[in-house]
């Protein structure tokens, strides 16, 4: 019976704190409406209407119970440093620059025109997520430390729909697997990279699930995107031109 009675209470003691973080998301949504009263038909009020209202509060409670590494002082923050890692590894910094210095330093022009076309859609990914984010304007869920790896944009500060590591993750593994001879090894491994980021933005209190499972679709179909528009090699060395006459090569 004692045994039951504890059983009993955890599960009180969990709801209890998932319902406290839900009001604390809520409140943050009104505050955030109040220091942005100008869009206020464009704000959060979208997630709360409808059938809407109800995957929104089920997300809430979902994410909220999975925030495990959310601070060193949640049930799993020994594992946030980890977390940290994996969110650097799919940041868009460290990826674009990782490409522009892949790009100066091939001389292959076949080499070049992958290259080019992953800085396109590395680019596009960055256009495409932003602009989803002012649109849905979703807040962030309030257990989000604010410590994200060299983060500048005030829209992705703020706003949480769709993840942008989601996004970038999947665009660039279907690219890297579809372009590159990886094998099954590499390429297993990559999708499983994929799905680690993604499930490591929810672990760290940075997005709710909706916004990792939407951002990994919008992530596939911008792959789509870049294979239907594949710049040519002509093309990708019309734009390598000016960087060709700089360094005489």
């Amino acid at each position: 019976m004692s045994t039951q009675r504890l059983a009993k209470c955890a599960q009180k003691a969990n709801e209890a704190e998932n319902n406290g973080l839900i009001a604390e998301q809520k409140q943050s949504e009104r505050q955030l409406q109040a220091e942005n009263p100008n869009d206020k038909s464009k704000s959060c009020r979208f997630w709360n209407k409808g059938v809407l209202k109800s995957l929104n509060d089920t997300d809430l409670s979902l994410s909220a119970s999975l925030s495990v590494c959310a601070s060193q002082d949640s049930p799993y923050g020994e594992f946030r440093p980890l977390m940290k890692v994996l969110e650097i590894s799919c940041h868009g910094a460290p990826w674009i620059g990782g490409t522009l210095l892949a790009i100066l330093f091939s001389y292959v022009e076949s080499s070049q025109q992958v290259l080019v076309n992953l800085l396109a859609a590395l680019i596009l990914d960055l256009l495409i997520v932003v602009t989803l984010k002012a649109l849905a304007r979703r807040p962030r869920p309030s257990s989000n430390a604010m410590d994200m790896f060299a983060s500048v944009s005030t829209v992705d500060n703020l706003y949480s729909f769709p993840s942008g590591h989601a996004t970038r993750a999947a665009m660039v593994t279907y690219f890297c697997i579809a372009q590159f001879s990886l094998g099954y090894f590499f390429s297993l491994t990559l999708l499983l990279w994929m799905i680690a980021v993604g499930i490591s933005r929810v672990l760290l209190g940075r997005h709710y699930v909706t916004d990792v499972l939407v951002g990994l679709t919008v992530g596939s179909l911008q792959y789509k995107i870049v294979d239907h528009f594949w710049l040519s090699s002509e093309t990708c060395q019309w734009f390598l031109r000016p960087m060709h006459e700089h360094f005489n090569y």
